[in-house]
């Protein structure tokens, strides 16, 4: 991993960069790159204090703009769990 300064700043060296795998799905790229911020750890980023960061409010794994599904959605995926599982769907 990196090197922590004196300061409390991580340091990463670019072969370590570029050993790492790419990662395709956004917010495992967030949660990669707020790891990377934090020298790796993981409750360091759930207490990060950086509002002016535009990746702080995704940073736990999660899309907070995101709109909750519909009763439509929700009822679909029942459906559709219930159908997987096998087990009839109680109205």
């Amino acid at each position: 991993m990196g090197e922590i300064m004196e300061d409390g700043d991580c340091v990463y060296t670019e072969p370590e960069r570029a050993a790492r795998k790419p990662i395709r799905a956004p917010l495992k790229a967030i949660r990669a790159h707020c790891l990377e911020c934090v020298c790796g750890s993981a409750p360091e980023v759930k207490l990060c204090t950086d509002e002016n960061c535009w990746l702080y409010p995704f940073r736990l794994g999660k899309n907070p703009f995101r709109a909750p599904p519909s009763e439509k959605q929700r009822e679909h995926g029942r459906r559709l769990a219930a159908e997987m599982h096998g087990t009839p769907l109680v109205d």
